[in-house]
């Protein structure tokens, strides 16, 4: 069967990007999102008191399917770079100053 991506239904003229490796040494695919989207900071939730069961998991749509060899998964998981950008939130708590 092989491994690859395919474009799903409905978002054929959507300007959806298969996943690719940026390099030829490179570890993972890049992925991205279908539409614009904010994911909320759990950590500013918690912060801020928010009840860990009003905790929801986000939806993602990304317009792909996947296909795989049936010992491999796909895992899905924020940019390795990201964390380096910004922080989830300034307080002392969370970052120790």
């Amino acid at each position: 069967m092989g491994r690859g991506f395919k474009i799903c239904k409905g978002y054929d003229n959507k300007g959806i990007n298969l996943p690719k490796r940026q390099t030829e040494n490179s570890a993972a695919y890049d992925i991205e999102s279908a539409e614009e989207i904010v994911v909320p900071s759990l950590f500013n939730d918690i912060v801020n008191g928010v009840n860990k069961t009003d905790f929801k998991p986000t939806l993602i749509k990304t317009g792909i399917k996947a296909y795989f060899e049936a010992d491999e998964t796909l895992l899905i998981f924020n940019r390795s770079s990201r964390s380096n950008q910004e922080k989830p939130c300034s307080c002392k708590q969370c970052w120790g100053y």
